[in-house]
């Protein structure tokens, strides 16, 4: 080869590198302000570079519990026509009836909260999606998104009883679900989430894609993590199913708090469905979810869904589930705040309130969540493709002496 053309094609390939490594540079932690210890619902500035943009910086719904009324932040929330003691809403421990007249629900999941969204899979009358099937809330007109990023706590009360009054006593025990139309499940056409083997200490949570025209060719190549059938044969009129069963066990929710995030990619050839329980993956498919489905309105059920074990009787007073600290964006670009310099061995992460997002320079609320009050964190920031800094940056839990506020003096008192 001719030197210049060697020269040339070195260059090339020189500028082809630092394109790509320019696009894929993570984003980049400098100095964390104020420079002090951090307290839940402290203000802070992260002053970096690499983070590219988010066109809205808050979140889409931030739900920590504390507003009035649910209907503010979501479109739908079941069940809403059974028993009023029984309905989805936002509650203290303390306002949850159980079988026998027994009040009070399961612990919040740490005391940076006063309630969390409690309903039961209970109605004293006939049973339906609105009245006892389905515990959730979720958003309509979600079809204009791409992206969904979700983290929400949740439990199920730990007196649930475990007896389906149908007889078929598989626990069924559904979270998320993304439809078309309006409402859980839509007009249809959806997928869930779910979660098999609820009744014991692990389970194995995954998908079920039986209703949607999905393009499922696009699998994760691991196959340690799950096993995909192609399709199976549904008896008429209901069409053939598309189904991928995890391998990977999850603590159940009826063992305690598990934290869920969901990190999806709707309506597109690369599209992904990614589901993590305390950090750990244990679901991943490449599809495109909206493949063959007619433009529509789409529906998404955030947190919840339907459960097997509901019915009539006293017992099912017990059936509870609980939600707290839901986060909901149409982005991937966030910012968490983790146990652990290596975000992958993190056991907790805890997604913080954007209140302005810059290339070089984010603000936020803390939000501490399930972490200590005092002690070591690290903040991570991920970009729009999902990408963060290798190494957290540390900072200081605890509360500054400068922000404690000192009650007043007694009247008449002098302080010498």
């Amino acid at each position: 080869m001719p030197k210049h053309l060697l020269q040339f094609v070195l260059l090339l390939s020189g500028a082809v590198l630092l394109s790509s490594n320019t696009l894929r540079a993570e984003p980049g932690i400098r100095t964390v302000t104020p420079e002090s210890v951090f307290a839940h619902g402290t203000r802070f500035t992260i002053q970096g570079n690499a983070f590219k943009t988010k066109n809205r910086p808050a979140p889409y719904i931030w739900d920590d519990c504390s507003a009035a009324d649910p209907g503010e932040k979501w479109d739908f929330v079941y069940p809403n026509a059974n028993d009023p003691a029984f309905r989805l809403t936002y509650r203290s421990p303390s306002q949850v009836t159980k079988a026998g007249g027994r009040t009070g629900g399961a612990p919040l999941p740490h005391n940076h909260i006063t309630k969390y969204f409690a309903g039961a899979h209970y109605n004293s009358g006939a049973l339906d999606a609105h009245a006892g099937w389905d515990v959730c809330a979720g958003k309509n007109n979600q079809e204009g998104y791409i992206y969904t990023y979700i983290s929400y706590y949740v439990r199920a009360d730990p007196d649930w009883y475990l007896v389906s009054p149908d007889g078929n006593d598989d626990h069924n025990y559904k979270e998320y679900d993304y439809a078309a139309g309006s409402g859980y499940m839509g007009d249809g056409q959806n997928y869930y989430f779910g979660l098999h083997g609820f009744e014991n200490s692990q389970g194995e949570w995954g998908a079920n894609y039986p209703e949607f025209n999905i393009d499922m060719t696009r699998l994760r190549v691991d196959r340690a993590l799950m096993t995909y059938y192609d399709e199976i044969e549904m008896p008429p009129p209901q069409t053939p199913t598309y189904m991928v069963f995890p391998k990977v066990g999850g603590p159940s929710p009826l063992s305690g708090w598990q934290k869920i995030e969901l990190v999806l990619k709707h309506n597109s050839s690369d599209g992904f469905n990614r589901f993590y329980v305390n950090n750990k993956l244990v679901w991943e498919v490449y599809l495109d979810d909206d493949a063959g489905i007619a433009p529509a309105a789409r529906s998404e059920t955030v947190f919840g869904g339907y459960a097997r074990d509901a019915g009539r009787t006293e017992d099912y007073k017990n059936n509870w589930r609980y939600y707290a600290d839901i986060y909901y964006d149409h982005s991937l670009a966030r910012v968490m705040l983790a146990d652990n310099a290596d975000y992958d061995l993190a056991g907790i992460v805890e997604p913080q309130i954007i209140t302005q997002w810059e290339d070089g320079s984010i603000s936020a609320i803390m939000n501490v969540g399930r972490l200590p009050d005092s002690g070591t964190a690290y903040l991570f920031v991920f970009d729009a493709d999902n990408i963060h800094n290798s190494v957290g940056q540390a900072i200081t839990l605890g509360r500054d002496p400068g922000d404690v506020v000192r009650p007043a003096a007694p009247a008449g008192v002098t302080v010498q």
